[in-house]
């Protein structure tokens, strides 16, 4: 059901001001020898009222002369600059259509004063748009009190479940939460945080992204889904790259304590997928031999370690009953039992000697989608740190790499688009694949395993993954033209093999698919790559939603989330999580 009113916050949400506030502070910051001003200082004060905003500024500038006077000139600046340019951000124009077009009221409640509120509404043609106006003058008590929004609902007379906040800030998130209206963060300049993904129903990149989720009934009480953890992907990714050290940290300790030679990742399901993904850039970053298990081969066979193998286990639940007891094999064995998982406070941490969040945030959809993209990613700066403090990448390459990881989240973004794209031009191939084969080389091998398991998972169907090359001795033997077969490009060494693997598929049946930006595949077959690679290895960071909405887009259509009636019986026998 979509909501009877959807209101607006003004900066950073509908217009670009906090940017051009960002400049301002930045600027002046740089003409008092203050070369952080803009970059932490302003980002505390976000969404804050003018005393907060001034407590902050005496702190941060208590070793600087007149620190309110730097704040005066910051604001006329900033004011300056505002007076001169401000654009919309993306989407608006076309979310506030929607909302017309649905005859959903639509408000505004800033902090703003009422004044400049008006005035710049009215510069860029948005005033008409709005049903009602609540300004920051017009209240009492400011954000992240909920008055504001409370008054709001008060004049429209409708419940607070019946409405609908968008904010940009972590003051503006709080005073939705705590006047209990369900909220859609769609972050500017401060990322979204374990509190924000608590206190909101969605976390999106953008304005139009607002339209999906209200088409999608993604509103309310509803239950998220695959694709609401798809979307908010990118935004955690690019808060772990900016802040790599911290959460790094404590595994990067652990390694350096030891001149290690191999790396040992235990893991099942889609976090050995992740680990699987992440294998090539671990190997060519820490120049060692990185090995991908199975938490019960490792309990029954394989655990001849030495004291140069580096041994982790993984589980994004902390739940997984086999990776609690490879954990406590390590134990029986006398060795350090380390623990890696998307959920600290979890059965896990009763078994590992240490046991370190892998910065995921929060995703309570079991079939997997932000959780395995995640723990690929922290693995590549967990690596990346490593090489640095040892001397094994040098400063100009290890910051090429870090500019590539915050290009990431786009990437992301993009593919998503892409794949959306793809579906509706194979919309009906895409419903009536039957049996299906993922194949690829190195890194894009890891992505093959995880679209696998994904879509056999949600679309209940026959799926299986394999190295390219071993494809093709024996397995495509039982091809015919009723197979789906997805070749993904790893742009590397294997590139030219993977396409001739196939254009021989394609000799035999139709559905072929490739994910590659290569000349020698024709468009209606391919999803392409629409950007410059530096380093290809990251590829399963922007890659995997596309087999991941592909699987959320084919079992939403077919509904094939439920399993065989008979299934009810396999937990009988076997538990997988603890």
């Amino acid at each position: 059901m979509l909501p009877k009113l959807v209101i607006f916050d003004v900066d950073g949400l509908m217009l670009d001001t906090e940017a051009r506030w960002q400049e301002a502070w930045q600027i002046k910051g740089e003409q008092y020898g203050i070369p952080d001003l803009g970059k932490k200082t302003f980002l505390k004060c976000v969404g804050r009222n003018g005393a907060e905003v001034e407590a902050i500024i005496y702190e941060d500038l208590k070793d600087y002369e007149n620190p309110l006077e730097i704040l005066k000139e910051v604001r006329a600046y900033g004011s300056q600059l505002l007076d001169e340019r401000i654009d919309i951000k993306k989407g608006l124009v076309e979310l506030l259509e929607f909302l017309k077009s649905q005859s959903i009221s639509i408000a505004v409640a800033t902090a703003t004063i009422k004044t400049t509120t008006y005035e710049r509404l009215s510069r860029l043609h948005l005033l008409d748009y709005f049903d009602y106006i609540l300004c920051g003058d017009e209240v009492q008590l400011r954000k992240p009190h909920p008055e504001i929004y409370q008054k709001v609902i008060e004049h429209f007379h409708v419940l607070p479940q019946e409405a609908m906040v968008l904010e940009d800030s972590y003051v503006g998130v709080e005073a939705a939460y705590r006047a209990h209206i369900p909220c859609v963060m769609i972050p500017d300049l401060a990322m979204p945080q374990d509190k924000q993904k608590q206190e909101t129903m969605a976390i999106v990149s953008s304005l139009l992204d607002v339209i999906d989720l209200l088409k999608d009934e993604m509103i309310n009480n509803q239950e998220p889904t695959m694709l609401t953890y798809i979307k908010e992907t990118p935004y955690q990714l690019e808060w772990n790259v900016y802040h790599i050290q911290e959460i790094t940290q404590e595994l990067v300790q652990l390694y350096l304590q030891n001149d290690y030679n191999s790396i040992w990742l235990i893991a099942c399901g889609s976090s050995f997928n992740g680990a699987q993904c992440a294998k090539p850039f671990l190997m060519k970053y820490l120049h060692c031999d990185v090995k991908v298990i199975s938490p019960m081969t490792f309990v029954y066979s394989e655990h001849q370690m030495t004291d140069k193998d580096f041994v982790v286990v993984i589980s994004q639940s902390g739940r997984s009953t086999n990776c609690i007891q490879a954990l406590k094999l390590l134990k029986d064995m006398k060795k350090q039992a380390v623990g890696l998982t998307g959920c600290i406070d979890s059965p896990l941490k009763e078994y590992g000697d240490r046991v370190i969040d892998y910065s995921m945030g929060i995703e309570k959809v079991g079939y997997v989608t932000k959780g395995i993209t995640v723990l690929s990613q922290y693995l590549m700066l967990f690596a990346l740190e490593v090489s640095l403090k040892k001397g094994l990448t040098n400063q100009k390459d290890y910051q090429a790499i870090i500019e590539e990881l915050k290009a990431i989240p786009s990437r992301h973004q993009i593919m998503q688009k892409q794949t959306k794209d793809f579906y509706q031009k194979h919309q009906c191939e895409m419903t009536s694949m039957d049996i299906s084969f993922l194949i690829g080389f190195m890194q894009s091998y890891g992505i093959a395993l995880e679209g696998a398991l994904k879509m056999a998972e949600t679309i209940k169907m026959p799926c299986m993954a394999y190295e390219a090359e071993e494809f093709v001795h024996g397995f495509n033997l039982q091809l015919t033209p009723r197979y789906t077969v997805w070749c993904i490009d790893g742009c590397l060494k294997g590139s030219q093999r993977l396409i001739q693997i196939y254009q021989a598929i394609n000799s035999v049946t139709p559905h072929v698919y490739a994910i590659t930006n290569s000349p020698d595949i024709d468009d209606d077959h391919a999803i392409r790559i629409p950007f410059e690679m530096t380093e290809p290895l990251l590829m399963p960071l922007y890659i995997l939603p596309v087999f991941q909405i592909i699987a959320y887009q084919v079992s939403e259509e077919l509904q094939t989330w439920n399993t065989h009636p008979r299934f009810s019986q396999f937990k009988n026998y076997i538990q997988t999580k603890k």
